[in-house]
């Protein structure tokens, strides 16, 4: 797959699967806005994270999430699919999920408009990323 300058990683079944039921509509939002793009849809748990390092390996020049905080983590596991990372492409959101506890932590836009100027100008917002490993009490 050849990438855009900006490749989208779609969860369709976020906001209670109002993202798949409405992409012709909001890629033509986005068309407006980023016309240098491509995608993909995620179709099951763990799929984002493989589509986020293919992504990278080949290259995009930012990685954009549709959707909500758990498809926002997977994307960024996929930065460490590979170890920790070197050069790597921001992560642009845009929050289709219920709660979109990420984003409002953030100060990210809501609004999928002011969301795309957000991405276009190329604003940054600094964010510290760790790994737990869990254990439970039988080791």
């Amino acid at each position: 797959m050849s990438y855009g300058r900006y490749h989208f990683i779609i969860n369709p079944r976020s906001s209670g699967g109002y993202t798949g039921r409405n992409w012709q509509t909001l890629e033509g939002v986005v068309r407006r806005y980023l016309k240098d793009f491509t995608y993909e849809f995620t179709d099951g748990p763990g799929v984002a994270t493989r589509l986020a390092a293919g992504a990278i390996k080949n290259k995009a020049g930012m990685i954009v999430v549709v959707g909500g905080d758990g498809t926002v983590s997977e994307v960024v596991n996929g930065y460490f699919a590979d170890g920790l990372p070197r050069k790597k492409p921001p992560i642009g959101i845009l929050n289709k999920g219920t709660g979109g506890d990420f984003c409002r932590t953030l100060g990210a836009a809501s609004d999928l408009h002011l969301a795309l100027q957000s991405i276009k100008s190329g604003r940054d917002i600094p964010v510290d990323v760790g790994k737990l490993q869990l254990m439970d009490h039988d080791g």
